[in-house]
C-alpha cells in the first residue's frame, strides 16, 4: 500500500474530526424535536465541570442559534425547562419531569423565586440508551443525572442559588460529569428574568416623641436588575437603591408621617412605605375646674385648687404669678390660697426639648360664693 504523505495525512484527520463534530451536535437533539431554544429563553451564559468542561445554557453565548438551537428557560412559576449543552456529553436536558433515580425524589427542576434555590434533577441526554433523555439509562453504569442539589454524605448542603442575577454553587452530576460549577471566575449561569424584586423601607424607632428624628433604612433585593436608582418622599436617598438616612432638618411632624420609596431603572419593585407615629406634648392646667379663668373670694381661706395631667412629657414646671411654685407630670388638686389677681402656668417639656404650656388667671371677688 502505498504510503500517504504528511499533508495528505493532515487532511485526512482535519476531515474525519469535521465529521466528527458534526455527527455528535447532530447526534445529541432528542429525536423529534424541533427548535429547543433561542434568544428567547431566559438563562443564558456557561457553568464548568473539570471532568467534561463548559457547558453552555443558551446558544446565544456561541452564536450558534438558527444553526444549533438550545437554551434554558425559567417560566413564572419557576420550572425549569429546555437544554444545555456540553461538547463532551452532548444536550443536557431540563424538562425530565419524573424519573429521578432516588427513593423520594422530585424530578422537576424548580427554581423558588422567593429564595433563590434551585431543585430537582437534569439529564445528560448521551446516559440514555437512545440519546433521547427519557429512554432507559445506558448499560455502561452512567445514567446522565444531575442532582442539582442535595446534601453530600458527610452532611454538608450543595445547590445552585441565585444571587444578585447569577447562580451560585455546586450540583452534582456523578463520576462522569462531577461536581458542575454554576458560576466562578469570569462565568456564570445568569437569569435576570426571574428574580423577585422587593423594596423596603422602615424608620427606627417607628414611634418617636414629637421633635426627634428617626433612622430610616431601604433597600432593594435582586440588585440592578430589579431597580437602579431609589428616590425618597420625605427623605433623600441620593438615588441609591441601599442606605440609611436620617431626616436632620424636618424631624417627622405629629401625629405621624410616611416617607415612601420608589425604585425604578429594573423590573421596578411596587412602591413602599413606612409610617412614624409622633408623640405630641401635651398639658391640661385648671383652677377649680376653670381652665381659663377662675373667681374666688379673698377672704376664703385654701380658696383655690390647682390640678394638672400631662402626657408625652419627661417634666412639667409650675409657676405662680412667673416664680417657681410646684413640679410634676401631673397632680390631682394642689389646695393654695389667693388673695389677689393671680396667674398660674405650667410648661412640660420632652425629652426633645418640645414644650406644652397653659395657664389660668384667678381674679378675686369680695363676698363672691363658689360652688
Amino acid at each position: 500500500m502505498k504510503r500517504l504523505s504528511y499533508p495528505a495525512i493532515l487532511v485526512i484527520v482535519l476531515l474525519v474530526a469535521l465529521i466528527v463534530v458534526a455527527g455528535v451536535q447532530q447526534g445529541g437533539l432528542p429525536k423529534g424535536s424541533s427548535a429547543l431554544a433561542g434568544a428567547g429563553q431566559n438563562v443564558s451564559g456557561y457553568a464548568w465541570s473539570s471532568n467534561i468542561g463548559w457547558i453552555s445554557f443558551n446558544c446565544t453565548n456561541d452564536n450558534s442559534c438558527g444553526t444549533s438551537d438550545y437554551g434554558v428557560n425559567i417560566d413564572n412559576g419557576g420550572n425549569f425547562s429546555g437544554y444545555a449543552w456540553s461538547p463532551s456529553v452532548g444536550l443536557i436536558s431540563f424538562n425530565v419531569s419524573s424519573g429521578c433515580p432516588e427513593a423520594g425524589c422530585v424530578t422537576q427542576p424548580k427554581f423558588d423565586k422567593s429564595t433563590g434555590v434551585v431543585t430537582g434533577w437534569a439529564r445528560a441526554c448521551e446516559g440514555t440508551v437512545n440519546g433521547d433523555c427519557t429512554g432507559a439509562s445506558r448499560s455502561d453504569g452512567w445514567d446522565g443525572w444531575i442532582k442539582l442539589s442535595g446534601t453530600t454524605p458527610d452532611g454538608n448542603a450543595y445547590g445552585p442559588l441565585l444571587t444578585d442575577q447569577t447562580f451560585v454553587g455546586y450540583s452534582w452530576g456523578s463520576d462522569v460529569i462531577g461536581w458542575l460549577a454554576w458560576s466562578g471566575s469570569g462565568y456564570g449561569v445568569i437569569s435576570p428574568a426571574n428574580i423577585v424584586c422587593h423594596s423596603s423601607i422602615s424608620a427606627s424607632p417607628d414611634t418617636v416623641e414629637q421633635g426627634q428624628n428617626v433612622l430610616l433604612t431601604w433597600s432593594v433585593t435582586g440588585g440592578p436588575s430589579c431597580a437602579t436608582s431609589c428616590t425618597g418622599s420625605g427623605f433623600n436617598t441620593g438615588g441609591a437603591t441601599t442606605g440609611t438616612n436620617v431626616p436632620s432638618t424636618v424631624p417627622p411632624t405629629p401625629p405621624t408621617t410616611s416617607y415612601a420609596l420608589t425604585c425604578t431603572g429594573g423590573h421596578n419593585p411596587p412602591p413602599v412605605n413606612t409610617t412614624v407615629t409622633v408623640l405630641i406634648p401635651t398639658v391640661q392646667l385648671t383652677v377649680n375646674g376653670q381652665s381659663k379663668t377662675a373667681r374666688v373670694n379673698p377672704d376664703a381661706a385654701n380658696n383655690t385648687t390647682v390640678a394638672w395631667s400631662s402626657t408625652n412629657a419627661t417634666s412639667c414646671s409650675v409657676t405662680k404669678n412667673s416664680a417657681a411654685w410646684k413640679t410634676g407630670l401631673s397632680s390631682a388638686g394642689t389646695v393654695d390660697t389667693v388673695t389677689a389677681q393671680t396667674t398660674y402656668a405650667i410648661d412640660c417639656v420632652n425629652s426633645h426639648d418640645t414644650h406644652a404650656t397653659a395657664s389660668v388667671t384667678v381674679n378675686v371677688t369680695p363676698g363672691f360664693n363658689e360652688f
